[in-house]
């Protein structure tokens, strides 16, 4: 238990006094943090665990060893992750997610079980990424650019309820994300404009990620408490027994554009 001292001055006309209001802030037991990632391209896909830590400790997060973690999907194939590094587990090299098929992962860990499930959607393609003015919503523009922005487009697919993660690399570094669902926008073509500051000769790839409602969830939540000014709760996790974190199965479509003068 930690506490802290604040003191308040209020002042009103020439009356003044001085408040002390102690907050006692009570340590909690620390959380399995599971974060999963699979998709439908082949390559290794990796599965982090780690412990969450009181608000007062550096954020250094133990890692989690020893786990055994699986994943299998609902055709009866499975696949035993290895431990790479501590905390860091791994997919075997030829493993790949396929569209329409749902995903478990299980991880035991110190006696306890945790379960997700997540289903790869169908694959929606980007049609094109371009160099043009503001077309989806979010302000700004990048250097040498003044009121441009880097644009996507996509086709929705009809009669779908269908949750994309846009994600902007510049010059393979992450940038950049966007949630969006197809409410209201149902079977439309969408332009989404990316936020991220660019420059010429850069590489813009931009991925363009279907999944689930419940990952969808998790980044929403986690958006909205990234902007709350009050104190935030934990993203809503898709994870069974209590663990924070997420699993997310997702398609993937890919473009990239070199900008030139």
């Amino acid at each position: 238990m930690r506490t802290i001292v604040i003191i308040v001055a209020f002042s009103l006309g020439l009356y003044s006094c001085q408040k002390v209001v102690n907050l006692k802030l009570n340590t909690s037991s620390s959380q399995i943090v599971i974060v999963a990632k699979i998709s439908d391209q082949m390559g290794t896909d990796t599965v982090l665990i780690t412990k969450s830590v009181n608000f007062s400790e550096p954020n250094v997060f133990p890692q989690v060893t020893g786990a055994k973690v699986y994943i299998a999907d609902n055709e009866g194939n499975i696949d035993t992750l290895k431990e790479l590094v501590a905390g860091k587990y791994i997919t075997k090299p030829n493993f790949k997610g396929v569209n329409g098929r749902v995903y478990t992962l299980t991880v035991e860990s110190e006696g306890q079980t945790y379960i997700a499930h997540s289903a790869i959607p169908s694959v929606v393609s980007i049609d094109s990424i371009y160099l043009g003015t503001n077309a989806g919503g979010f302000g700004g523009g990048f250097g040498g650019h003044k009121g441009k922005t880097i644009n996507v487009v996509f086709k929705d697919q009809p009669e779908v309820l269908n949750f994309y993660k846009i994600v902007e690399y510049i010059n393979g570094v992450e940038q950049s994300s966007n949630l969006l669902s197809d409410h209201l926008l149902e079977g439309q073509s969408i332009i989404r404009s990316l936020r991220a500051k660019t420059a010429i000769g850069d590489t813009i790839l931009v991925e363009l990620q279907g999944i689930d409602n419940n990952v969808y969830e998790y980044f929403r939540t986690a958006e909205r408490n990234n902007l709350a000014s009050a104190m935030p709760s934990n993203p809503v996790s898709n994870i069974s027994n209590k663990a924070l974190g997420y699993f997310n199965a997702y398609s993937v479509s890919v473009k990239k554009i070199i900008l030139i003068q």
